[in-house]
């Protein structure tokens, strides 16, 4: 993807948010595969269950609209979709997330890629977020032929008030944001703790209250055999 050159006045991360088109539900880049929504919805859901109950007053979102003002207007609106993002804030239903209203810059920001959206996410949405201020951004590719490694980011550097490339230890990132790692296995990312001990997805928690479940009713089941006359 071919950018152009920032007009004098602007930083080429200004002019990236101020050139990027929306994120729209028409956009092409949108759609997603099944690949891709697979790794969203299983992050999304394990990582709002930990938040929840950890971290409070964090916020967990997929894919709703970040509304920002364009560099160098007063008033003109630009829109971003996120796959998923953590912002420090109360946690409350909202059909948009509106930095222009004052919310919190989201501080992880995660792009799963997709053969209309790896080079937006890459190239684009890297200088947009950087210009915006998120501190940590993590991109996925949960299929061999979006790119190599499979999981690779940035974070935010003040002293040069841009992105530098976030260093992998293995096939994983550390993330100082959420206090996870977050784990390349094939076509998952997983999220595990400092600990060593990976977050269950939602298949695998329900995998295991079934399991319990039977647990118990083989325990009921032998309790009324023993205590028969």
């Amino acid at each position: 993807m071919t950018q152009r050159a920032a007009p004098s006045g602007l930083t080429p991360n200004q002019f990236i948010l101020l050139t990027i088109e929306d994120d729209t539900e028409e956009a092409p880049w949108i759609m997603m595969g099944d690949p891709q929504m697979r790794v969203v919805s299983s992050l999304f859901v394990t990582l709002s269950e930990f938040m929840r109950e950890q971290c409070p007053d964090w916020f967990v979102a997929s894919m709703l609209p970040i509304l920002f003002r364009r560099p160098g207007t007063l008033h003109v609106r630009g829109q971003l979709g996120p796959d998923l993002f953590v912002a420090r804030t109360e946690y409350r239903p909202r059909q948009s997330y509106d930095l222009m209203a004052g919310e919190p810059v989201p501080a992880f920001v995660l792009e799963v890629l997709s053969p209309e959206s790896a080079a937006r996410d890459v190239e684009l949405k890297r200088g947009a977020y950087s210009e915006l201020g998120v501190q940590e951004y993590a991109l996925f590719a949960p299929t061999a032929n979006l790119g190599e490694p499979a999981l690779q980011g940035f974070l935010r550097d003040e002293k040069v008030g841009d992105f530098v490339p976030w260093e992998l230890v293995g096939e994983r990132l550390w993330s100082e944001v959420l206090g996870l790692w977050l784990v390349a296995r094939g076509p998952e990312l997983r999220v595990q703790q400092a600990d060593g001990a990976f977050l269950r997805t939602y298949a695998e928690t329900r995998q295991r209250e079934k399991a319990l479940e039977a647990e118990v009713d083989r325990l009921r089941t032998e309790l009324q055999r023993r205590t028969r006359p």
